[in-house]
């Protein structure tokens, strides 16, 4: 298992992703950190949170290449055939990969899982109304869409793909807005 997180200026977060990465008890697990050019000291703070750990590696780029071209170096870079896109804002549970690894190989057949996000920086109205829309909007269609066996959306906060199948339809389109979406429907 790859997990990709692709990161601009999140040196206030990233510590807390890759503490709870590091807490993960999954086999061969690979963890690219992927600084998109941060002007913060972001890549510093992700490699003193990885403290040695050899799963974790920060790849940092001195050019911003936006979040579609960094995730598709990365889905080059990764060693798995099973790749986790995680946003650096966010954390896993520690049974949130073998829940979702669970679900990707009942069918080969299955392109993508979506996770589940929960917001936990409650802190302003912003991330207040991100919540609202996880938690409804999100969750409701989700939740709907799983009764016919199909996810529409692979929300980028949290998706495990296989490697191969989103490398063969093109991966993430850069010129998108909402490149996650997009993969999604390819992908379907």
């Amino acid at each position: 298992m790859s997990v990709l997180v692709p990161c601009y200026n999140e040196a206030a977060v990233i510590a807390r992703a890759v503490q709870a990465l590091r807490a993960v008890d999954y086999p061969a697990l690979e963890v690219l950190v992927l600084d998109d050019g941060s002007t913060d000291a972001t890549a510093e703070r992700a490699r003193r949170a990885a403290a040695g750990d050899p799963r974790i590696r920060v790849v940092r780029d001195p050019a911003n290449r936006g979040k579609a071209d960094r995730l598709n170096l990365g889905l080059q870079a990764a060693g798995h055939e099973l790749v986790l896109v995680l946003d650096a804002d966010s954390h896993l549970q520690q049974d949130a990969v073998k829940l979702l690894v669970t679900r990707i190989t009942r069918n080969p057949r299955i392109a993508a899982v979506a996770g589940m996000p929960h917001v936990t920086n409650r802190g302003s109205l912003l991330s207040g109304l991100q919540m609202l829309e996880y938690a409804s909007i999100v969750g409701l269609i989700r939740r709907t869409q799983a009764v016919a066996g199909r996810v529409g959306t692979v929300a980028g906060i949290i998706g495990l793909f296989r490697r191969q199948a989103v490398l063969e339809v093109g991966g993430y389109d850069p010129a998108m807005a909402t490149a996650d979406i997009e993969l999604t429907w390819r992908l379907l």
